[in-house]
């Protein structure tokens, strides 16, 4: 019997927003039970609604790419409902924890960007450190989660951060600029790199 009662999980479309394709982002829902809250988590992927339902439709067999997606999204169900299970979950908090810990650092990109931002500022480059500061703040807004594994950075994924960066408006009403995107993505490449070395 699962040890967390008051929580369930479920996989979501968001369809609250979209990349430049039209496709929504897919997200791991939380609700609780006892407070009536429910809490989404991205699942750092992206599809139509047709798509989707039939991914879900277990009944409904898919090949190819759908179905990698549909093996992806069991897998992150099946981890959450495993935490639930073999865990007493009583915070939103506590869920967060043990789930986004599930992987562990070695595959995890804001990991890695927060390492970046400790480098330089024991060099002193503070610029730098505020650009990498301004690229994790980037990602998580993007994804709604505060991990994202390496596997999903791919040039689809880029576009469509790409996309939602500069649909975006400023306080004063001004669009964001492809310059400062470019930046962004400059030293995000720097630790890719160094990650492949």
């Amino acid at each position: 019997m699962s040890k967390s009662l008051n929580f369930v999980v479920s996989i979501k479309l968001d369809r609250r927003s979209s990349d430049a394709n039209g496709n929504h982002p897919i997200k791991l829902r939380v609700w609780n039970r006892a407070s009536k809250v429910a809490k989404m988590y991205s699942c750092n992927k992206f599809s139509d609604e047709i798509t989707f339902e039939r991914i879900i439709n277990q009944k409904i067999t898919v090949k190819g790419d759908t179905h990698k997606l549909r093996l992806y999204l069991d897998r992150i169900l099946s981890n959450a409902n495993e935490i639930l299970e073999s865990h007493q979950v009583n915070s939103f908090h506590e869920f967060e924890k043990l789930f986004f810990g599930k992987t562990g650092n070695s595959l995890d990109l804001i990991y890695f960007i927060d390492e970046k931002i400790k480098e330089c500022k024991d060099n002193q480059q503070y610029s730098s450190k505020e650009i990498y500061r301004g690229l994790r703040n980037l990602i998580v807004d993007f994804s709604g989660c505060k991990f994202i594994e390496l596997n999903v950075i791919t040039i689809k994924w880029l576009k469509s951060l790409e996309y939602w960066y500069l649909s975006r408006k400023k306080k004063n009403g001004t669009s964001y600029k492809i310059s400062g995107y470019s930046i962004y993505i400059r030293h995000l490449r720097i630790i890719l790199n160094e990650l492949v070395y």
